[in-house]
Order: structure tokens, then sequence, then C-alpha cells
């Protein structure tokens, strides 16, 4: 399949391409091919989508390269062709989440600040090396780096530290004591650098003209700039030494100053406050902010095209080809959005980044059908169970509607489907066709994001629950209650109007609701709804942020729950009497913190769970099953550092976390043995199997097991056997010469989706 920058991408995890119901064009893609990742316990496949919204873009003049980092696990990305197609790195690295990149323009150097560390390529991306130990001492990694002028800068706590030979050395200076260096740019003058720095809300703009070796404070708040003034980005043009511009993305604070006299007087920009806290000069007249350009200091603006063919600009990371300054590249909903004419067109260049955020998941009866909801949209497969699964993505229920956290899709008809937005609930029930048409749902005003749509066992009850992040005060929330699928909703008047982020219904129908905030003054803890009165329960979570509440989908009266105090600590709770009383459980969890999806798989007696979180060592991504309804866990999936899981469906295990859609198989561990090994002619010996979880170790029973003789070249069957109880099973056999024999377990129906086919088990009996 040929690869482009379109409509249209040959993707090496996932078809993903998709439109807006409001855009004519929607796109689905088959996988080409599947990332398998083999651990010891669990075999993962990549089901996810390609995107990731972009945190910085660096262009390399001296190839045809282009940089992009974002916010997720090793969120690194190389393109060689200009974004068509995009390259990550190695699965043998774990950086953490990705922060900033730059491009030496006059020898093609890109350096990269990933988690705490800090990679160099000196082959335009074809390999790279961690050059972290070369910076020395440092108080901590920042979060942007530059180079310019022969030098490479990067930001540490507050200082920057310099490096004169390409990275092979660094000499640290200080700029503000204990402070965050936000932003760097180079002047047009050899050695002039500018720096933001950040200390307790406010920020400071420095310069140095000796190469980053003194930094001295502008005191832009006493020329002209309001003291309570926050700065986000620093810009410097290059056509004119004195022209400086800052600007800043905070809330009602936003706008942009710029000097002309080199910062000895500074002056609002008109009309300067373009949507986003970027200001970027091509070199050849234009300065852009955001989504607009200006070519006369800002008395004017241009504004440039909103939309891709797939999704909508963010603006607030950009960058410029410098050998063509028509060809710009920004930030999307959905990932990278380039532009080959200064900005008037966009189109989507995604293919190759996996860094979709994947919040929910939610699949009907008919397990072909299966939707989530993600930091691009809305996406949907209509062929789940194939080999090579298409998805329609990103599917948007309103413009602009491209974070979704919730997601729910009725089991018995999936044309049914409820998305949950900012502000509002929306309605399809055409969800199968090629573009769904949507009804925003009749429901309550409300501030916040529906984070989770839940059905009741035994009725038509719908559930959700909203969350509104107040970052000027006090967090709230709330539960909504629809009986007709999610056309019309009510307010179930959640006492003090708390802020929900979870929500299980119980077979009887009580309902429990997690509370997650970390405002000093809001409720924590879960309330449990019975009939029409809410009770907040005690004990256990009650003074925990609750990540996840999880009925049984048998038993009304046990109930699981995840929390956490932040930064670190929580745990998993369960209870046998409905929330009455709480029992932490440890066993297996030790040093696991930010616990947050949990899921049950009701095919097994007891239940088998599944948990989420992030080990306290190691700072990987991690998740625990549970072979026996929560009282003992074993580690089951090591992600990435710094990786987070959101959702998690059994059918199969479905994760979704910051890297997509993952599958997670466990493995079992089947072993042969024959007693005795070495017989007489003509005797016969004893063919004992057994299998094993390989995570949980529990003694897998009433399995299949097929024994088979090697006859020549060939592997002919001879007996069916079934595991006992201990997960063994044993066959007599008479040997009259030396002879290989096997164990193979194929598993089916509802282990087929639990674990995956283990490698046949063979032996040799001897003859004496």
């Amino acid at each position: 399949m040929k690869k482009i920058c379109a409509l249209v991408i040959a993707l090496c995890f996932i078809g993903l391409i998709s439109a807006s119901p409001t855009i004519s064009k929607i796109a689905p893609v088959r996988i080409i091919a599947s990332q398998v990742e083999t651990q010891t316990a669990s075999i993962a496949t990549n089901m996810g989508l390609y995107g990731g919204k972009p945190e910085a873009i660096a262009v390399d003049p001296t190839s045809n390269n282009v940089y992009v980092t974002n916010f997720a696990p090793n969120g690194f990305y190389v393109s060689t062709d200009k974004g068509a197609t995009w390259t990550g790195l190695p699965s043998s690295v774990n950086y953490g989440t990705g922060k900033s990149v730059t491009v030496d323009a006059a020898n093609g150097i890109v350096y990269g600040l990933i988690g705490d560390t800090v990679i160099r390529s000196t082959d335009h991306g074809a390999n790279f090396e961690d050059i972290t130990p070369n910076l020395g001492s440092i108080g901590g990694l920042g979060s942007v780096a530059l180079a310019a002028h022969g030098k490479a800068l990067i930001a540490v706590q507050g200082a920057v530290a310099v490096s004169s030979d390409n990275g092979a050395s660094f000499t640290t200076h200080a700029i503000e004591t204990g402070s965050s260096i936000t932003s760097l740019a180079a002047g047009p003058t050899y050695n002039v650098f500018y720096a933001v720095s950040s200390l307790n809300g406010a920020e400071k703009l420095f310069k140095s003209v000796d190469g980053g070796a003194v930094w001295t404070d502008m005191s832009v708040h006493s020329n002209g700039v309001s003291a309570s003034w926050r700065i986000s980005e620093v810009g410097a043009d290059p056509l004119n030494a004195a022209h400086i511009v800052i600007v800043s993305s905070f809330g009602s604070a936003g706008g942009s100053f710029q000097t002309t006299d080199a910062g000895i007087t500074w002056t609002a920009v008109p009309n300067g406050n373009q949507g986003s806290g970027h200001v970027t000069f091509d070199g050849a007249g234009r300065m852009y902010m955001g989504k607009g350009y200006s070519t006369n200091d800002g008395a004017t603006w241009t504004m440039l095209g909103n939309n891709t063919p797939l999704s909508t600009l963010y603006g607030d990371a950009f960058a410029i080809d410098p050998n063509n300054v028509n060809i710009l590249f920004t930030n999307s909903a959905m990932g990278v959005a380039k532009s080959t004419d200064g900005g008037v067109t966009w189109t989507d260049c995604i293919d190759g980044i996996t860094s979709v955020k994947t919040y929910s998941i939610a699949q009907a009866n008919d397990k072909d059908y299966v939707w989530i909801g993600a930091n691009g949209g809305l996406a949907r497969s209509t062929d789940f169970r194939a080999a090579s699964p298409t998805w329609t993505y990103p599917i948007l229920p309103a413009a602009g509607a491209s974070n979704i956290k919730a997601v729910w899709v009725k089991p018995g008809d999936p044309d049914v489907v409820v998305a949950g937005l900012s502000t509002f609930l929306s309605k399809t029930s055409n969800g199968t066709a090629a573009t769904p048409s949507w009804t925003q749902a009749t429901a309550p005003a409300f501030s916040g994001s529906i984070q989770q749509i839940v059905k009741a066992p035994d009725s038509n009850a719908l559930y959700a629950v909203f969350y509104n992040d107040d970052l000027a005060g006090t967090d709230t929330g709330g539960v909504f209650k629809s009986m007709d699928f999610g056309t019309t909703w009510t307010d179930l008047d959640l006492p003090g109007n708390e802020p929900a982020s979870s929500v299980s219904v119980a077979v009887d129908g009580d309902v429990y609701v997690g509370l997650s905030s970390r405002d000093a003054d809001t409720q924590t803890g879960i309330y449990k709804f019975s009939g029409r009165s809410w009770r907040h329960l005690t004990g256990g979570p009650a003074d925990l942020q609750v990540t996840s509440v999880l009925a049984d989908p048998d038993d009304a009266d046990t109930i699981y729950a995840t929390a956490t105090d932040f930064p670190t600590g929580g745990g998993f709770y369960k209870s046998t009497d409905g929330g009455g009383t709480w029992n932490k459980i440890t066993g297996g969890l030790s040093n696991i913190n930010h616990l947050t999806a949990l899921t049950a798989q009701t095919s097994t007696n007891p239940h088998t769970l599944y948990i989420s979180g992030q080990d306290g060592a190691s700072l990987n991504g991690v998740i625990y099953k549970s072979s026996n309804a929560g009282e003992t866990w074993s580690l089951y999936y090591t992600g990435l550092k710094q990786e987070s899981y959101y959702s998690m469906l059994f059918d199969g295990l479905e994760t979704g976390n910051d890297r997509g859609l993952y599958n997670i198989k466990s493995r079992a561990r089947l072993s042969l043995h024959a007693i005795p090994s070495r017989v007489g002619r003509g005797q016969s010996t004893i063919l004992r199997a057994s299998l094993r979880d390989i995570a949980t170790r529990k003694k897998l029973s009433n399995r299949n097991l097929r024994i088979e003789r090697r006859v020549g070249s060939r592997w002919r069957r001879i007996a069916s056997i079934r595991t006992g109880r201990n997960g063994t099973a044993q066959l007599i056999v008479a040997v009259n010469r030396a002879t290989r024999f096997r164990a193979r377990w194929i598993p089916r129906g509802a282990a087929q989706r639990e674990y995956a086919t283990p490698s046949p088990r063979v032996i040799r009996v001897r003859v004496r």
C-alpha cells in the first residue's frame, strides 16, 4: 500500500483514518501488520490508532527530516519524508514521556528531551544515544532544548546546560535559582539567547549575550508589561535583532507583548492573542502566533485555515521549513498537521505515531462492534474479531469535540451509541453507518467532562458521571441517569455536587460512585445510591481519591475499588457487604502506585480481576492479574515508564493507555514428562502433562490437551486428555522404540479470549 500524507495511510499497527460526521470523507484503513510484544506472563498486541498531539516539532534544514515529541511514553518520532510517515524509538529503550526537540541548522544534529533523558542523533535520526551523563550534575532536567549559534542549550532546574562541542560536554549556567526554564530562543546576533523562567507562578525574561554563560533579567514587568501578566514563550525576530516578542497562554492573561528597542520598552501586540502560546518567525517577514500570522508586527493579522480533512488545529506547537517557508507544521486534535501553501490548507500526517490516549472502550454483544473514546475523538470498528480489523477514526459527535473520555454502545443494538463530551452528551441511532448522525442529548447543564457511562445490569437505566477540574475554584461534578438509552437525562443530585470520576451498578440496582479531586475542600471516597437516597461510605477508601469502582457482576454485596493518595499511595480495596466495611488488599501489590483501571473476567469462577497502576520503583506502567477475586495479585504485563492505563475491558483483555489500544492475552506454561523416560521394548510409560497460568500459577483444570507421537517427519495424534483439578492429565502408552511425544493445548471458547496458544512441549522416551 502506498504511504501518503493525506486521507489514506497504510498503518503498521492499525488502520485509523476517518472523519467527523460533519466532514464528508471517512477513510477506514486495514491493519497491514501488528506489533506483538511477548513478555513472561502475557502477549500484547497493539490494536491502537495512529496519532497523538505533539508537544514540540522541529524541521531539519539539512535533510528531509522532521522530528516530533509528544506527551507519551517514548514519545519521540522521526520522519524522513517531510512528515508523510513516522518512526518511533526502538522498543529496547524506555525513557519516559516526550518533552522537546531541536535541530542544529548547521549540521543537522538533533537533540531530544524525553523524561529525564537527553538523546542525540548525529546521523539524521537513524540512531540515537543517551547523552544525559554529559550534562554532569544537574538539579533536574527541564522541558525545553535549543540548538543555535553552534551551541546546544538544555533547560535544567534554574539554569541551562550549554554545549559548544555538539553535546560531547556541557557547562551549567544559572538563570534563576529554583525556577523552571520554560522557553528558549536565539536572537539573530551571534551568541544572543533569551530564556523564560517560572517560579511560584511568576515568570521573568532573561537575556544572554555571551552564548548562555551569563543571564540578565530584562525586567519586562518594569518596562510596560503588567506585573500580573504571565509569560509562556519568547520569540526573536531573525530580521530585526531589537524585535522580541513574549506571549502568554495562561487563561485571561493571554495575549502578547513586543519590544522593538531590544527591551527598553514593551507594548501590547495588537490582537496578539491568536489562540495559543507560541510565537514563530519564518525569516521572510511573517510572525506566526497560534493560528494566525502578521507581516507588520501585529498591526493586522491573517488567520490560517483551521481544519485538516480529519481534525481541527490546536496551533500551540509550530515549526517552519527553513528551506521552504510555505511548508508549515503544527499540532491538531489528531496529531501532526502539515501545510504546503503557507497555512491556507492542511493535511493530516500521523502515519506511524502511536500516541493516541485511549480513555474508554465499549463493545456490543456482537463483539465485532467496538468503540473507543480517545484524545482525537471516537474510533469505531465493525469487524473487531477479524485478523485485521478496520477502524474509522476520528468520529466527532460535534465540531471540535475531539477529547472524548466516555462512550457506551447498546449491547444488543450497535447502532445506538452514547458519547460523553465536555458540557454535554451526544447520541446516535445509526452508529453502524459510514457517517453516523448525532443528536445532543437533553440533559441538565453542567461544566466539566463526562468521565464514564455504564448500564445497570437488569434494567434500561444508564448512568453517567462528570467531573469539572476548576483551576480557579473548587472542583465539582455529578451523576446523571437516563431511562431511554441516552436521549434524555436527569440529575440524581449527588450531595455537594462532588467531582465524580467513576461509576458502577450492582446486580441489585445499587449505584456506586467514586469521587476524585485534589482540592482539599472536596469530598473523597465512594457514594452509594440506593433507591432515592445517597450515602457516603465510611472506612477503606473514604479519605482517598477513588480512581475506579466496580460492582461484582454476579454478587451484589461485593464491591471493588482503586484509590490513590496523590502523589503516591492508595491501593486496592474490596468490600463483601455492599460497602459497609472494606479490606485493603496488598498481596502482590507492594509499591504499586497510581492504581487506575479495573475490570472483571466473568467466565471464570471465582472471577479473574485485572488492575492497572505504576511501579513505584521503575515508574513503569503495570497490569496485575488476580485469579481469586482480588485476594492476591501477580504481575501480568509491564508497560513503559510513565505510561498510564485509562480503561480496561475483558474480551481477551483490552486496555486503553497512552499508546492506544492493546489486546493482552495470558500465557500458560504447558509441561510434559514421561515416567519413566526409559523403558524396555514393548513396555509402557506414563505421559504426564500439566498446565498453569504463568502469572498467577493457577492450575488450569478441564482443559483438553492433545497428545501426539512423532512418526517419520509428521506428528500424529494418539489421544486427547483433559486436565483435572490439579491442572494435570496423564496417558499410558506402550513404547516399542525410541519415540518423541508432544503435548499441545489450543485454547477454545472463553479460554481463547484469555490465553495465547503455548508452544508444544516435546519429550523423548528411550528404549533399553
